[in-house]
């Protein structure tokens, strides 16, 4: 755990230090629509991107996060708690993509899992996150503007398709899950469970973004009834002081039926990871993960 802290702290010094240095020698993309709407920017007659704002902190995102966290649980009770594996042994396994070894698989499977409400998992992770973001914040840009820190997984299925096997017991090229939402297939305790892993994150630290994308099944939610459950959970979400929350209410078998029949299923819009599109229009290995995802009942 100490000598994953040091390549974190390093990774992240590397970073700020790499796009301190860019600020000096690269000209930024041109966000003309959105410079034109903010004071700074019309005042000095420069575009956001290249030196228009007063306040010019930057983000810095904690990616492949959930991936962390299992990972890390697995790690913990297999070989530390259990002895069932050395580490060199979990390493031999995921770069042979799990082949071979099947049962060390099956074991770090098994092992907590963030989402279910489970400490063993979710103070870990929890702690991780702050000691990166404390990291985060040491740093600064030759201005004198800030880093902030950011919890946050963009583009979770081509970054899990370039991403080798995890000792979580993930395989190669396997989707990533969107921000903070569970693996797919690894929350059973229900959402209320999933709501209490990630509100166990400070969200002070949260100082640039952060998310909850959840599935529900739509028949749960029909009626005066299933609305006022839904009405309660969200309360509830508030009131545990959650980041963002990201719902998409769509059952698994309308998704496989509007890829067998896209024509009468051009409306259905579900929320992907940042933004929202159309079911029919994304790509078969989107689709796949958004009917992979799990879907809560209230």
């Amino acid at each position: 755990l100490s000598a994953y802290r040091r390549l974190v702290a390093d990774e992240i010094a590397a970073l700020c230090k790499r796009y301190s240095e860019n600020l000096q020698t690269r000209t930024g993309m041109p966000c003309p629509l959105l410079s034109v709407s903010l004071d700074d920017c019309i005042e000095s007659g420069l575009d956001l991107a290249n030196g228009g704002l007063a306040i010019r902190d930057k983000g810095v995102m904690l990616a492949q996060p959930v991936v962390m966290i299992n990972s890390l649980a697995a790690l913990r009770q297999v070989v530390y708690e259990d002895g069932a594996s050395s580490l060199g042994e979990v390493r031999l396994a995921c770069e042979a993509n799990w082949a071979g070894h099947e049962d060390l698989q099956r074991q770090m499977q098994a092992a907590p899992k963030w989402g279910n409400d489970d400490d063993d998992a979710d103070l870990p992770g929890a702690d991780m996150f702050r000691f990166a973001s404390e990291q985060i914040w040491k740093h600064r840009m030759p201005d004198g503007s800030r880093f902030l820190s950011g919890i946050h997984q963009a583009h979770h299925v081509t970054t899990g398709h370039g991403t080798a096997a995890t000792p979580d017991g993930r395989l190669e090229g396997q989707p990533m899950s969107p921000t903070l939402a569970p693996a797919n297939g690894t929350e059973t305790k229900g959402p209320t469970a999933v709501m209490r892993s990630v509100t166990k994150i400070d969200p002070m630290i949260v100082q640039w973004n952060s998310s909850l994308t959840m599935v529900f099944d739509p028949a749960s939610l029909g009626g005066d009834t299933g609305l006022m459950k839904f009405e309660a959970l969200v309360r509830t979400w508030l009131k545990l002081r959650g980041p963002q929350l990201q719902i998409n209410a769509v059952s698994g078998d309308m998704l496989r039926a509007a890829r067998q029949d896209p024509d009468r299923y051009r409306d259905l819009i579900v929320r992907v990871w940042g933004f929202c599109d159309r079911f029919v229009s994304l790509q078969p290995i989107y689709q796949d993960e958004l009917i992979a995802r799990t879907r809560h009942g209230l």
